[in-house]
């Protein structure tokens, strides 16, 4: 028989409207599956909540809210006088660690998210989610660039839209897997590509002297078409030409 419906069953209900659409998906949930995991009647459901659907959106902005405290860059991560650069990767690496620790702890979810399973019409927060944490890692960018870090050509803007797909990929790969991986090697393995490159000392070195050889050459073919553009024709061509004009 079911219970009176405690004080805080609003909560209750969104946890076990959690387990239940993840466990079963939205569309074959029903209100009722919901209700039976915390030993009330149906009906108290609405009193809360017009439909699964509306009670879906609250899980899922609550879930975003508590994902953006996890990805929301720390302010030690872009102090340039609170600690010198190696322990400031340290610091990157314990959140990115954090975020990716969030993420497989609620991949069930995040999994129907992404999948679209949970609905298209919630796509969009997904999309704000993401330009929120694009232009959190574009600021970063930006402040290693100031600070001479990057180079100072370095586009901050493309850099963030390249880090957000790489890491909207990873978490994809990372929520699929039947086991728990192991987070922090795969974290520590990305921060080294993105700040050391897939290029062996001697291979960039190689590239290194190919560019600034390419560089001599162009400006050699510059300053050859700038000279030609200025020298005078010779006579004969101008002669030729002073012909064609006359017999015109």
């Amino acid at each position: 028989m079911a219970r009176r419906a405690p004080p805080n069953t609003k909560q209750a209900l969104l946890e076990a409207a959690e387990v239940c659409f993840a466990a079963h998906g939205l569309d074959a949930t029903k209100v009722e599956d919901i209700t039976a995991q915390i030993g009330i009647a149906k009906g108290a459901f609405y009193s809360y909540f017009d439909s699964k659907e509306e009670c879906w959106r609250s899980i899922v902005e609550g879930f975003l809210g508590r994902m953006r405290d996890a990805v929301d860059v720390h302010e030690a991560a872009v102090s340039s006088t609170r600690a010198p650069l190696p322990e400031r990767l340290e610091i990157w690496l314990a959140h990115d660690l954090q975020v990716f620790e969030f993420c497989w702890s609620n991949r069930a979810l995040l999994h129907m998210m992404m999948s679209g399973s949970g609905g298209v019409a919630y796509a969009h927060l997904l999309d704000e989610f993401a330009r929120r944490c694009a232009k959190n890692a574009e600021t970063l960018v930006a402040e290693l660039v100031r600070e001479g870090v990057y180079r100072d050509d370095t586009d901050p803007n493309l850099v963030a839209c390249m880090l957000g797909g790489a890491y909207d990929r990873l978490v994809r790969e990372i929520i699929r897997e039947p086991k728990r991986p192991d987070l922090a090697r795969i974290v520590r393995k990305a921060q080294s590509l993105f700040m050391h490159g897939l290029l062996t000392d001697e291979a960039k070195t190689q590239l290194r002297d190919l560019t600034q050889a390419a560089q001599v050459t162009y400006a050699t073919q510059v300053t050859r078409v700038a000279r030609a553009t200025r020298e005078p024709k010779p006579r004969a061509a101008r002669e030729a030409k002073t012909g064609k004009l006359r017999s015109a």
